[in-house]
């Protein structure tokens, strides 16, 4: 994802391999998102989810626990609604 906003061919490459993922019916997860427009580039392309320093930046495990458990309560209070 590094170089996708500044580079035609890399943006290229990354959106042809989220084709062929989403092709063979696999879910897409983005690793290393650490711009806004690293997001929209991968949200403009259906991807499922992503991860990188636009998020968090790496945690220890025990921090890890509540803010995935927040994600779970926030997640069902919006499933089915459009965010």
């Amino acid at each position: 994802m590094r170089n996708i906003t500044e580079n035609p061919k890399d943006a290229a490459i990354a959106a042809s391999i989220i084709s062929l993922a989403h092709n063979l019916d696999l879910q897409v997860i983005v690793e290393g998102i650490e711009t806004s427009e690293q997001r929209r580039f991968s949200q403009d392309r259906a991807c499922a989810s992503g991860q990188g320093f636009l998020f968090y930046r790496p945690l220890p495990p025990e921090e890890v626990e509540p803010i995935l458990t927040m994600n779970q309560l926030r997640d069902r209070r919006n499933k089915g609604k459009v965010i």
